[in-house]
């Protein structure tokens, strides 16, 4: 347990993920590009610079490193129960809440701890420059280790919960009770008052009244949105990660995942 008297009474809890070691690789694909991720240093590369790409295996020589993953950020998420789930139809699910884009793939990635799965969109293109680099790298929505993660950890199987992801341009939510996804959504935001609008706006139009609420990673960039919260709520915890400084002009578009390696 943690005191942080300019908050409130704080929770501490471990998620069981696997963390980037001496010889594993990470590299998140993001909207605008690729941060590369070694247990040493972490890097980013734009998509707009081409040439600097193409010396991501020079920075990363694959005889460095023996295992890959790849975490995808740049589409959302679609959570069904797997029963329901027609592979050949994934379209379908997609066109449900956002537009199918014709240049990008459609996959599912199954649940290893629940009977849900995500169908997501991906960049075939942005896939298939790591998979030149790295043939054997392994690919993997960030939503669906976020969700093996949470339901996988050791909570009140009673309890209610909010599980809240802040990371450049969006926060992620996850509502649970016990270990039942109730409600996901992925939110865009420029400040902690449009992340205000949208968290208050969930609680509101569900009624939820008994509930914690555990951020992933406590990192100074985002300070202001947990006073924000704790403003209106006390019950709030951390879900620990590695507290490494990094540079605020410089920041990590999804510093949770810097040390996970899936």
């Amino acid at each position: 347990m943690l005191v942080r008297t300019e908050i409130g009474l704080l929770f501490l809890m471990l998620f069981n993920n696997k963390n980037i070691t001496e010889n594993g690789l990470s590299i998140q694909v993001h909207a605008h590009g690729y941060y590369v991720c070694a247990e040493e240093f972490q890097k980013f590369y734009s998509f707009k610079n081409t040439q600097a790409i193409q010396s991501i295996p020079i920075d990363f020589p694959s005889s460095k490193y023996s295992n890959f993953s790849c975490i995808l950020f740049d589409n959302v998420a679609h959570f069904a129960p797997k029963e329901l789930v027609d592979e050949s139809k994934l379209e379908l699910y997609i066109n449900k809440n956002v537009r199918v884009q014709k240049q990008l793939g459609i996959r599912c990635d199954n649940s290893n701890a629940s009977s849900i799965c995500n169908i997501h969109q991906f960049n075939k293109g942005a896939e298939n420059i790591l998979t030149s680099f790295y043939s054997n790298i392994k690919t993997k929505h960030f939503a669906s280790i976020l969700l093996d993660s949470i339901i996988k950890s050791q909570i009140d199987k009673e309890g209610e919960y909010f599980f809240i992801h802040i990371r450049e341009s969006y926060f992620d939510v996850f509502y649970t009770k016990g270990n039942n996804i109730q409600l996901y959504n992925t939110f865009a935001i420029e400040n902690e008052e449009a992340f205000m609008y949208f968290f208050l706006s969930i609680i509101k139009s569900n009624e939820l009244q008994d509930f914690k609420i555990f951020f992933l990673g406590d990192f100074p960039k985002y300070k202001n949105y947990y006073l924000s919260v704790a403003k209106y709520y006390k019950n709030i915890g951390f879900i620990a990660a590695p507290n490494k400084q990094y540079d605020i002009n410089n920041y990590p578009p999804a510093p949770f995942f810097n040390h996970i390696f899936e």
